[in-house]
């Protein structure tokens, strides 16, 4: 656990906002952040499931975006701060490494150390940070509603017997 190892530097002027339900981590995070070893006091905030107005305003304000999660289908709220240019870092895993792409920093989800390392690279260099921002925003414009509806047609089309791209099957 990041936290735990305390890998993130102290003197790295960062806070960590959670957001979203419980996890499988989250009973042992909640006593180390209560009994004060997650770092410097005040460095964790766990607001829990916040509504989206809120969920917006963090974005626009944050860094980065960390995202752990081993089981995710999609990871709307990474593609958020994607399609945001806030840079996120990412389990390398699944759909996340799938959708997020390269523009994203993957990391393996089991390695405490390398997630601190992304992070304080992040914040610490604006410069990088800007490059994965624009990165961001970059791979976030591929996907499209327009992409989506031709990409599901084709699939339509092959299933149907016609060749991609080939003629609409006719109406019955």
């Amino acid at each position: 656990m990041l936290f735990r190892s305390r890998l993130l530097p102290d003197g790295l002027d960062v806070q960590v906002v959670l957001t979203g339900g419980d996890g499988p981590e989250d009973p042992a995070l909640a006593g180390l952040v209560d009994r004060g070893l997650a770092g410097p006091p005040g460095r964790i905030r766990r607001l829990g499931r916040v509504p989206r107005r809120d969920y917006d305003g963090l974005l626009a304000h944050a860094e980065a975006l960390v995202f752990p999660s081993t089981y995710e289908g999609f990871g709307l709220g990474a593609f958020d701060a994607l399609a945001r240019g806030v840079p996120v870092i990412a389990a390398g895993i699944g759909a996340l490494a799938e959708v997020l792409g390269p523009q994203a920093l993957l990391v393996d989800p089991h390695d405490p150390r390398a997630w601190a390392e992304h992070i304080a690279a992040v914040v610490s260099d604006p410069v990088h940070r800007s490059a994965l921002a624009e990165a961001s925003s970059r791979r976030a414009a591929w996907f499209s509603a327009r992409r989506s509806a031709e990409g599901l047609a084709a699939a339509y089309r092959t299933a149907a017997g016609s060749p991609p791209g080939g003629p609409e099957p006719s109406s019955p």
